[in-house]
């Protein structure tokens, strides 16, 4: 059996598990809107951050209908139908009523979850390729989106405490209940309590990994210009904003509403995925932040505890001092 390749998509922290399946069933549902999509989307939880996976050959083919797709009066029926749903989520969270908010959720949200994955696919691999049309419809998502992209994800966990669950339970993770607490493959709408590297070698997949250079420079795409030193901290969640300090430098694979309380303290941002529309690179312009993006490898290289230097006119991070 010929193996295929995975493209990773994203990094993000934890995603619960309402999350992730709607995020599957979104990939499933594309065609209806885009012409064409994804037969998996598939989900590596390794304790402490997710990985995203859509095998290499569908996200290629999916480039030309997406960015026709962006161009096209169909994309404005779908953002304005977000709009409408996502005003209606609000209301419900405002009334103070979670189960009615997390209902709605996962029975109403659909076209919210749809376009979160439309519009930052061109920003991470196609960006060069957008038309100034699409950017303005993009941009114009990301900003709605990123108001309810903390409440969705508070409105799942607070749901799950009060129901009396913990964060990995629900009627799909029962069968393997507490394993996956330190880890596990979501693929075809499953949950598998199984290593990755297990995962790849039955299922026929491989990741493509990328190759570290010897060098004390990672260089990514300047998002927002300046330079500066400081002590590199990498953070995937929000439990982790405790380890930062004023002037640290901040690594992640990709910035997010959540960590707006730890903006004002850090001197820049370095990531390893985005592009010009993603929310890290508006961020550091609000903020006026040196900001690199896009360097593939920079949380795998940098570890907490390193000194660097953060040129961002130039999109090159210098590593002075390696921790101890």
């Amino acid at each position: 059996m010929q193996k295929k390749q995975l493209t990773k998509f994203a990094t993000r922290q934890s995603f619960p598990p309402a999350i992730i399946q709607l995020q599957y069933q979104a990939c499933l549902e594309l065609k209806k809107w885009v012409g064409c999509g994804f037969s998996d989307c598939i989900m590596h939880w390794d304790g402490r951050k997710t990985d995203a996976y859509f095998i290499t050959d569908e996200l290629e083919n999916f480039k030309d209908p997406v960015l026709k797709f962006l161009d096209s009066p169909k994309a404005d029926e779908l953002f304005t139908t977000t709009n409408k749903l996502l005003n209606q989520f609000n209301a419900y969270i405002n009334s103070g009523s979670i189960a009615s908010s997390y209902n709605f959720m996962m029975s109403e949200l659909m076209p919210y979850i749809i376009g979160t994955i439309v519009c930052s696919l061109p920003s991470k691999f196609w960006q060069d390729e957008v038309s100034k049309k699409a950017f303005e419809k993009i941009e114009k998502f990301r900003v709605s989106g990123d108001k309810i992209a903390l409440p969705l994800t508070e409105c799942v966990v607070t749901f799950l405490e009060q129901s009396g669950l913990p964060f990995y339970s629900n009627s799909a993770l029962r069968p393997i209940g507490q394993k996956l607490e330190s880890g596990f493959v979501f693929s075809k709408g499953e949950f598998l309590s199984s290593s990755f590297d297990k995962f790849l070698e039955k299922n026929g997949y491989f990741v493509e990994q990328g190759t570290f250079s010897s060098s004390e420079k990672i260089s990514g795409n300047a998002a927002h210009k300046g330079i500066c030193k400081g002590t590199v901290k990498v953070v995937f969640d929000v439990k982790e904003f405790g380890k930062i300090n004023e002037g640290d430098i901040l690594v992640t694979s990709m910035t997010k509403p959540a960590f707006a309380p730890i903006f004002p303290l850090i001197a820049a941002i370095i990531t390893d995925e985005g592009g010009t529309l993603c929310h890290a690179a508006i961020t550091a312009r609000e903020l006026n932040k040196p900001c690199i993006i896009g360097t593939k490898i920079a949380t795998q290289v940098l570890k907490d505890g390193d000194v660097v230097e953060v040129n961002a006119d130039k999109g090159i991070v210098k590593i002075l001092e390696r921790a101890k």
